[in-house]
């Protein structure tokens, strides 16, 4: 059970970069606009476009293909769980909602682990390695946590 979760999450944490790097590298949510400008020969109006609404553009298409990579890889891994790992059957809508609204929760609750034992190994050690192992362990502890917890609370196996 714990090796299904574990690989689910591994598919998971790729689609979400997968769609990431989709959206933002190929002009969807506005990513590479300046490439698509300068593609249909507008590439002297670029010169009057202040700094500030090129960096927002930016800014803003990045945030927009984080949230929707966040979003697939949170559905995908949290219907892959439901069926694959905790066998859970359909029952009504306010019941699904509650577990859907849970799932989300735990997920919120083993990320803040996850960064902080991330963070605290950065601050206590500071070298490239440590802030790796930090990173690592973080993970592991996060999803490990919350394996248990949606096992407990959500699905209730």
């Amino acid at each position: 059970m714990l090796l299904k979760y574990i690989s689910f999450a591994l598919l998971s944490a790729a689609i979400n970069y997968g769609v990431f790097r989709l959206c933002y590298d190929n002009a969807i949510f506005m990513g590479a606009w300046e490439n698509s400008l300068l593609l249909m020969g507008v590439q002297k109006i670029l010169t009057f476009i202040p700094i500030e609404i090129v960096n927002l553009l930016d800014t803003l298409s990045f945030w927009s293909s984080y949230a929707l990579g966040l979003f697939v890889g949170f559905v995908l891994k949290y219907l892959l769980d439901k069926k694959y790992v905790f066998h859970d059957g359909y029952e009504n809508r306010k019941a699904e909602t509650r577990k859907a609204g849970l799932y989300a929760f735990m997920s919120i609750l083993c990320t803040i682990l996850s960064v902080c034992v991330t963070g605290s190994f950065k601050i206590l050690f500071g070298v490239q390695l440590a802030k790796k192992v930090g990173w690592f362990l973080g993970l592991v502890l996060g999803y490990t946590a919350k394996f248990f917890l949606d096992k407990k609370y959500v699905f209730k196996v």
